[in-house]
C-alpha cells in the first residue's frame, strides 16, 4: 500500500492512496449510437472488461448508460446471483472492554435513547425515561457478548421491546441511538465505544428485525463485521441476498462487496461487478466507484487507471460524492488522466462541501502545499477543524503540527497537545509527536518557574 508518513513541523501528511477512494469533471458526451463515428469506434472500455470476466456486457450495463448508446435492460445477472448458495464460516471476534468504561458506554446510550424518545410527542419526559431505561436493559441482559457492567446485581425483569408501544421505524432510530452512528455499513470500523454499542444493539435490532427490514440489514451488517456478536458472514450474505431480491439497494452493494473479499460467500469478481452495476442502475451510484476503485486498485482485475476513470465519471455524474473524491486523487497523481492540481481541487471541493471528511482533509493539504492554489494556510485550517471535527486522525495530526509550529497560526503547545491526544489511541506518529510537545511544555514551565525565582 501507498502510504506516507507524518512530516513533523511544516510537512504535510497525504492519506494513503487507499484511503482515496473517490471525484466529478464533465464527461464528454459521445457520438449518437447511429452515427458513423459511433458505428466506426471500438467498444468502449468498460465492454473490454466485462468481456475478459467471462461475463456479457448485455447483463451488466445500467440503464443510466443510455445517454452513451448503450441501452440495456435492468441486470439479470444480479437476480441470478441472489439465488445463489453460499458456504458457511464461522469465527469470533470480539473486543474485551473494562467494566467502568462499558458502564460509561451503556449510560451514553441510554442517554441518547432518552434524548430521541423525548422528541416523540406522546412521550413526556417520565414515559422517555422509563423506555430507555427497558431499552437498554433488556439490551444489556440479552447481548449476543456478555457486557461486563459494573453493579450488576439488579436482576430486574425488562419488557420485550416489541410491547413497549413503538412502531418499527421507532423501533429501528432507537436502536440507531443506541449505536451512535448514524451511518454506519460493510465499510466502517466501529471504535472500542462503538463496539460496546454494538453489542448492545445487535440484540435489539435482531428481535425487531422481524417487522423492520432495515432493522435486519443493520443486523446482518454487523454480522458481517462481528461487530457485538460472533462474524457469520455466511449468515449476513444470506440476509442480503434475501433483501436485494426485495430492492433493497444497500443490501445488494454489502453482497458484491462479500463477493469481492470472499467472505462467506466464494470469491466471485464478475458477480461482484455484476452486482455492483445492479446498484447502479438503481439509484446507488456508489456501486459504479467500487467498479472504479476494481479497476483502479487492479487486485481482482488488470489495473487499468483509464476504466477506474470512466466509472468514477459515471457515478460522478450521477451524484456520488466518493466519486468526486476518486476523481480528486485521480487528478492529483496523474492517474488515468493528465495531471491537473486545479481540476483535482475542483473535484474535492465538491465532497469537502458535502461533508466527506477525507475530501475535506486533502483541500486543506492543497491549500497547505499551495497545490492548485495559491498558499492560504487559513483555509488550510479552516477545513482541516472541519475533517478532524469528524475525528479524522490525519487532519488532527496536522492541525496539531500547525499549533506545535507556528504555522499559520500562534504557537500553542496546549492546543497541540489536546489534538495530539485525541488522535494518540489511533496514531504512532501522534504518540511521538505527543511526547515531543509535552517536553516543550515541560521546558516551558521550568523556564517560568525560574524566571519567577
Amino acid at each position: 500500500m501507498l502510504a506516507r508518513r507524518v512530516v513533523v513541523a511544516r510537512g504535510v501528511l497525504e492519506l494513503p492512496v487507499r484511503f482515496m477512494s473517490t471525484a466529478l469533471i464533465h464527461h464528454p458526451t459521445p457520438p449518437h449510437p447511429n452515427s458513423n463515428q459511433a458505428s466506426q469506434a471500438s467498444p468502449h472500455p468498460h465492454q473490454r472488461a466485462l468481456s475478459t470476466l467471462g461475463g456479457s456486457s448485455h447483463a451488466w450495463v445500467p440503464r443510466c448508460y443510455s445517454r452513451w448508446g448503450v441501452q440495456r435492460p435492468p441486470c439479470p445477472t444480479a437476480i441470478q446471483i441472489l439465488g445463489c448458495s453460499t458456504p458457511h464460516r464461522r469465527c469470533l471476534s470480539t473486543a474485551h472492554i473494562d467494566a467502568r468504561t462499558t458502564t460509561e458506554h451503556i449510560a451514553a446510550a441510554r442517554g441518547r435513547a432518552r434524548v430521541l424518545l423525548a422528541s416523540v410527542s406522546r412521550f413526556d419526559v417520565a414515559d422517555a425515561l422509563r423506555v430507555s431505561n427497558a431499552v437498554t436493559g433488556w439490551a444489556t441482559a440479552n447481548a449476543t457478548v456478555p457486557l461486563a457492567v459494573e453493579d450488576s446485581a439488579s436482576h430486574e425483569e425488562y419488557p420485550d421491546p416489541l410491547t413497549l408501544g413503538l412502531s418499527p421505524d421507532e423501533l429501528y432510530e432507537l436502536a440507531i441511538a443506541l449505536l451512535g452512528s448514524p451511518s454506519f455499513g460493510i465499510d466502517v470500523k466501529l471504535s472500542p465505544e462503538g463496539t460496546t454499542a454494538a453489542a448492545l444493539v445487535f440484540p435489539l435490532l435482531k428481535r425487531i428485525a422481524e417487522v423492520s427490514e432495515n432493522a435486519k440489514y443493520s443486523m446482518a451488517t454487523l454480522l458481517a463485521l462481528g461487530h457485538g456478536c460472533e462474524i457469520d458472514a455466511a449468515g449476513a450474505a444470506d440476509t442480503f441476498k434475501e433483501l436485494a431480491r426485495q430492492g433493497y439497494r444497500q443490501a445488494a452493494y454489502n453482497l458484491a462487496r462479500l463477493y469481492a473479499d470472499g467472505n462467506g460467500v466464494s470469491q466471485s469478481t464478475a458477480r461482484a461487478i455484476g452486482l455492483y452495476a445492479h446498484c447502479g442502475n438503481h439509484g446507488l451510484p456508489l456501486g459504479l466507484t467500487a467498479i472504479g476503485n476494481i479497476h483502479k486498485e487492479g487486485q481482482l482485475v488488470s489495473q487499468d487507471y483509464d476504466e477506474a476513470v470512466w466509472w468514477f465519471n459515471i457515478a460522478a455524474d450521477l451524484g456520488c460524492v466518493q466519486a468526486h473524491v476518486a476523481l480528486g486523487h485521480m487528478y492529483s497523481h496523474g492517474y488515468g488522466v493528465e495531471l491537473d492540481h486545479k481540476t483535482a481541487l475542483r473535484h474535492l471541493m465538491i465532497a469537502a462541501d458535502s461533508g466527506v471528511a477525507i475530501a475535506q482533509h486533502t483541500v486543506a493539504t492543497h491549500y497547505q502545499s499551495g497545490k492548485g492554489v495559491e498558499v492560504d494556510l487559513g483555509k488550510a485550517m479552516h477545513y482541516y477543524e472541519l475533517a478532524a471535527r469528524q475525528g479524522l486522525v490525519f487532519s488532527l495530526v496536522n492541525l496539531g503540527n500547525m499549533y506545535n509550529t507556528g504555522y499559520g497560526v500562534d504557537v500553542n503547545y496546549e492546543k497541540a497537545k489536546e489534538l495530539y491526544e485525541i488522535a494518540a489511541p489511533h496514531s504512532e506518529d501522534a504518540r511521538g509527536l505527543l511526547d515531543g510537545v509535552l517536553e516543550k511544555i515541560a521546558k516551558d514551565q521550568d523556564n517560568d518557574a525560574n524566571h519567577t525565582k
